[in-house]
């Protein structure tokens, strides 16, 4: 039997981050890598100054490193403009901040056309938002890819504890899950998780009135951690830019709770017809350039809500029919194939 000594195809995953960062883009990369190395592929975590000689270049944002220092921003960018044009190129859209978070690198980028374009989302208004803004010759959704465990846990248990591990930072509403927490204490107690540093940390929570009834874990290394003793996890993210609304209806906090058999709590912009099942909050109301929070009400339904292994099961059914990194492989692998 003669082997197939076919030589493997290679992708660089550029990321705006370095591996030892922290965040959901870093999270993306580790398991995008692990999906395209079970579909076939030599894939390796690159920046700007090693993307080396690949079949294919991803850019897991259009952000390409932080944007402090214009110069070196510059040199980074014709870094890889040089092999724009040589060799296909791909970018990850997360959601619809990105392009004024990095505006110099979408300046850069938005007159020069992808080769493919992959959307994490999909929602009318995401896909509306990058063919506004974006030239590419095709655009595509695939989720975010994800190793799932291979049993569920019944966290029936622990049905008074909930876990947040969003990170520390105003899009997220730490400071709302605090108060939210000091309100309904006794009903329901929350496990507060995240790295206690950066200007939100000191301004919005660490010296916040509403923090004496949250127990403080600090900074995760495993997501299991978190939900071992937590039978719901909440994420209050909510992103506004313009008309659009990031809905972020797969941040990896939901799908980390999920594959633990935790409930996720999340305001209602995120549910879908067809999308996971959780406990929902009202969506914040903007009057004028005030962004309104009902947190009377939010208490009322954390308070009350009960837990159930059955819709545990499905969240986890359905996440993992979607996001496992094996399903991912697929969608690339026909993608890729189709570029390469």
């Amino acid at each position: 039997m003669m082997l197939n000594r076919r030589r493997k195809k290679k992708v660089s995953l550029l990321n705006c981050s370095g591996e030892g960062s922290f965040g959901g883009a870093i999270t993306y990369t580790k398991y995008l890598i692990k999906a395209l190395e079970f579909a076939g592929y030599e894939a390796s975590f690159v920046n700007h100054t090693k993307i080396g000689n690949p079949d294919a270049v991803i850019m897991v944002s259009i952000g390409i490193h932080g944007e402090k220092n214009p110069d070196n921003n510059k040199r980074r960018l014709e870094n890889i403009n040089c092999k724009m044009g040589k060799i296909p190129f791909v970018l990850i859209r997360h959601g619809v901040t990105e392009l004024r978070i990095f505006k110099s690198s979408y300046e850069f980028f938005k007159d020069r056309e992808f080769d493919l374009i992959v959307s994490v989302e999909d929602t009318e208004h995401m896909f509306e938002h990058i063919k506004s803004n974006m030239k590419f010759k095709k655009l595509v959704y695939i989720g975010h890819p994800f190793e799932f465990t291979d049993s569920l846990s019944d966290k029936s248990n622990y049905k008074d504890w909930i876990a947040s591990s969003a990170r520390f930072a105003g899009c997220k509403n730490n400071d709302k899950v605090l108060e939210i927490a000091d309100a309904i204490n006794p009903h329901k107690k929350f496990n507060i998780w995240g790295e206690e540093k950066g200007i939100y940390w000191f301004r919005a929570i660490k010296n916040s009135p509403f923090r004496n009834h949250s127990v403080f874990r600090g900074r995760y290394t495993d997501y299991r951690e978190i939900y071992k003793d937590s039978a719901f996890g909440i994420d209050l993210t909510y992103i506004h830019s313009g008309k659009f609304v990031n809905s972020s209806r797969t941040q990896y906090t939901v799908i980390e709770a999920v594959d633990c058999g935790a409930i996720p709590i999340g305001l209602d912009v995120w549910r879908s017809e067809g999308g996971y099942e959780g406990v929902w909050l009202p969506s914040p109301v903007k009057n004028g350039n005030r962004i309104i929070y009902d947190i009377g009400t939010m208490c009322e339904i954390i308070k009350d809500a009960d837990y159930s292994f059955d819709m545990a099961k499905y969240n986890y059914d359905l996440l993992s029919s979607k996001c496992d990194y094996r399903v991912i492989a697929e969608e690339f692998k026909k993608q890729l194939g189709e570029i390469i």
